[in-house]
């Protein structure tokens, strides 16, 4: 198959991480695959495959027997406008038109969701917001490299040494929440738990919670973000609405826990018998309530270290190549 995958700016964050893998993928299994992006290169990581750097859709040239993967709204609308629906696919990876403010970009978010092409999500989450748009999906989950994301032989945190809580992501970002997180350390210093923030961000930041110490890790390499992992006691994600939750995910796999807020895409993730640890989006209470418990509760840390190893092997990128490669032949053969 020849494939191109299409988007706009594409920042160092999960999402890419993801697009470039898929391109790695099937590009390892014999396909003809292009990367194109609308704007400057902010990769912190290359692909394998070809990347082109465009400044306008009209500049990029489709060849006749190329499918089109479209990475946003933006590519989504403009591709099936001039190639038609069957030939482009949507790689769907948030609620977009909860992304903006603007009428306009919202707009143009929900039209995309409308278009009746094919539609690649990652949970089934994305999958219930299409449907509420009339539109069916293919859920194909990410995964994480288990190459980076694995466990260490550790203990739960010990009593008289610092609670290790790891926040990701940016603080100006409106849909992660970072306010909410500081609000809930600080909530959950008042009940004793003597804190360390360990805060990962792609650039630095001033803003900090009141009396807690943090250590920054700056847009760090793959093998660092491991590293990193392994070193905190939890992950506290409090973000208002997220497409998957790559970070729980790699997460589990180091075999820390996690306090996340409903936030659509978590609800995969989380396992069956620690739903208590899937709160609601802006109980701060709640969230600290959570964390305590794994703070004060040796036995609680250690199961759910266990149950999220376990729950984490349902992913991988295996299953995502023979998934991947199924669906998208079976899109080439109608659209060609």
């Amino acid at each position: 198959m020849k494939i191109v995958y299409i988007g706009t700016r594409l920042q160092v964050n999960g999402a890419t991480k993801v697009v470039i893998n898929h391109c790695n993928i099937l590009y390892n299994l014999g396909h003809e695959i292009r990367l194109v992006v609308l704007g400057a290169n902010l990769f912190g990581w290359e692909p394998i495959v070809s990347v082109e750097y465009v400044t306008s859709f009209r500049k990029v040239k489709i060849d006749d027997q190329e499918l089109i993967v479209a990475l946003d709204c933006f590519s989504a609308n403009w591709f099936t406008g001039k190639y038609g629906e069957k030939r482009v696919v949507s790689f769907i990876q948030a609620n977009e038109p909860q992304l903006y403010t603007d009428v306009k970009l919202v707009s143009a978010a929900e039209k995309s969701f409308r278009l009746s092409n094919p539609k690649i999500v990652v949970s089934k989450y994305l999958q219930d917001v299409l449907y509420e748009y009339g539109r069916t999906s293919h859920i194909i989950p990410p995964a994480a490299d288990e190459m980076v994301f694995y466990p260490e032989i550790r203990k739960a945190p010990e009593k008289g040494k610092p609670f290790r809580v790891l926040v990701v992501g940016s603080y100006e970002h409106p849909l992660k929440q970072i306010p909410q997180a500081y609000a809930a350390l600080e909530y959950l210093k008042r009940l004793g738990v003597d804190i360390r923030l360990v805060r990962l961000v792609r650039k630095a930041e001033k803003e900090t919670p009141k009396d807690i110490k943090t250590k920054w890790y700056v847009n760090p390499t793959q093998e660092e973000v491991g590293n990193i992992y392994r070193s905190v006691d939890v992950l506290l994600v409090t973000s208002s609405s997220e497409g998957f939750g790559l970070p729980i995910l790699e997460a589990m796999m180091s075999g820390i826990p996690f306090v996340a807020t409903d936030n659509g895409g978590s609800r995969d993730l989380v396992p069956e018998t620690v739903k208590d640890n899937l709160i609601n989006v802006g109980d701060i209470k709640a969230m600290g309530d959570a964390l305590y418990h794994l703070a004060i509760d040796k036995a609680h840390w250690e199961k759910f270290s266990r149950l999220g190893l376990t729950k984490a092997k349902q992913w991988s990128w295996k299953k995502v190549a023979v998934d991947l490669e199924k669906f998208l032949h079976s899109i080439y053969k109608t659209a060609f």
